[in-house]
């Protein structure tokens, strides 16, 4: 037999010719983080609490298995309330994990579950045939993970979460359920986790929540509206030409902010009563306004302009 020589600075494990099995010591299990937050938005220090709203998500979300639906029309500030609500939970209740998935189409559904059970370390992700669903069901049912509220951000197209995943057939292993599920059977009701969703739809809304969790979302009061405009653009001179703009944006939350943030891009060359004439001017004019899409640090960045929309 010839040997084999590796040289003086050669060291560690070393094999020349291996007719058996090599044994490598299992990998050592990830120590799981502690509860956090994937909301991937900073809070909003100029938020305006309208009324009871954050009260009504805070009833209706401690019950038992609490499914929510925040419902109203693009740029009512649906999003802006579960971004505060996800942070008052956690100041409130640290060891609570408060996950947020962008729901407007499978693809990002799917990203967003990914991202939860990498940021959760949740065992067997980085298997390439691991059904994500599944792994993430398995772990938002477990008593050890604890508490945990997961936030379904512009859920407006609900076919997809109803829908059978095209690898579903492939990726189902545990017989003791049924070979067919949808996407949202993997995050049907549990004892420890509440479920949030932001909708334009009431339709949609209804196939995941019971009426009454419905919770109505509504343009702004004229008082909260200016409140709003005035924390974005400081105090102005001119209170009537500030009442005349948010009068004219129908007091819409995501539209008052995009033009407080067009003013003060622009200022001193434009101001309040500038914009509202140029406002007021022509439908064509109003539409170019209503593109500017500044000041929406707070918002999918993916989402279509629902100020148009609206």
């Amino acid at each position: 037999m010839t040997s084999v020589y590796f040289g003086p600075t050669n060291s560690g494990n070393q094999v020349g010719i291996n007719q058996g099995t090599i044994h490598l010591p299992p990998e050592r299990p990830e120590t799981p983080p502690p509860p956090l937050s994937t909301v991937p938005f900073r809070r909003d220090p100029d938020f305006i609490d309208c009324g009871s709203l954050l009260d009504q998500i805070q009833e209706k979300g401690s019950t038992q298995g609490a499914r929510v639906a925040l419902v109203g029309f693009g740029g009512v500030g649906k999003s802006q309330l579960a971004i505060e609500y996800c942070h008052r939970v956690r100041d409130r209740s640290p060891d609570t994990w408060v996950l947020w998935i962008h729901a407007s189409n499978a693809t990002r559904f799917e990203q967003s579950c990914r991202e939860i059970a990498d940021r959760a370390k949740i065992p067997g992700r980085q298997d390439p045939k691991a059904n994500i669903f599944k792994l993430l069901h398995n772990w938002l049912h477990n008593t050890k993970t604890g508490k945990w509220i997961i936030v379904l951000d512009n859920l407006d197209d609900d076919h997809f979460l109803h829908a059978i995943p095209s690898t579903q057939s492939t990726l189902e292993q545990d017989h003791s359920l049924p070979s067919e599920r949808s996407i949202w059977s993997y995050l049907c009701q549990s004892s420890i986790g509440c479920v949030v969703i932001t909708s334009r739809s009431r339709g949609v809304a209804l196939k995941t929540v019971e009426d009454y969790d419905i919770i109505p979302v509504e343009p702004m009061d004229e008082g909260h509206a200016i409140s709003l405009f005035e924390k974005k653009l400081g105090a102005q001179p001119n209170r009537s030409a500030i009442t005349q703009l948010v009068t004219a944006l129908e007091f819409i939350p995501l539209a008052i902010v995009q033009a407080a943030a067009f003013i003060k891009q622009k200022a001193p060359r434009e101001t309040v009563t500038q914009y509202l004439e140029r406002f007021q001017k022509s439908d064509r004019q109003k539409i170019n306004l209503l593109k500017y899409e500044g000041g929406q640090l707070r918002r999918d960045p993916e989402a279509k302009n629902c100020i148009l929309l609206t």
